[in-house]
């Protein structure tokens, strides 16, 4: 299994193997045994809004963006995962977070849609979250107290 992780922003420190680590656990978490790349790339708010255009055809920024690049029938699997560091540090302020909390929030959200997760609807985005949740707590990355 091959995770690579592209820091194209200089906000919010990130640790190249702590990412690799969670993406591993969200996929043993989640009983996935498909050989496969993985891409992690962390981007200011200017290129997500770029990105959230080109492919999403929506002029804002977002938080996070998933691409599976794999074909049904195609072996390996192969997933991009697009996090805003903006996203994060704007975030973590409004709920009372940190920033590294919200970027591995962010991480493994986009993985359980590359795993086929959805959150179209109310019940199914608190379904998600949760299970984010349950894995950043099993990573030992809960969410932080506040003083």
């Amino acid at each position: 299994m091959e995770i690579t992780v592209h820091n194209l922003q200089k906000k919010l420190k990130a640790d190249a193997r702590t990412i690799q680590r969670l993406v591993r656990l969200v996929l043993t978490k989640e009983k996935f045994k498909n050989p496969g790349a993985f891409s992690i790339t962390l981007v200011n708010g200017a290129k997500m809004c770029s990105f959230n255009k080109r492919f999403m055809g929506k002029n804002h920024s977002t938080d996070v963006l998933a691409f599976n690049l794999s074909k049904k029938t195609e072996s390996p699997f192969l997933g991009d995962v697009i996090v805003s560091t903006d996203a994060c540090i704007h975030n973590a302020r409004r709920f009372a977070t940190t920033p590294q909390f919200e970027l591995f929030l962010y991480i493994v959200h986009g993985m359980l849609h590359l795993l086929g997760y959805r959150d179209a609807t109310p019940a199914r985005k608190t379904l998600m979250h949760r299970k984010a949740l349950t894995i950043l707590n099993a990573a030992c990355l809960s969410i932080p107290s506040t003083p």
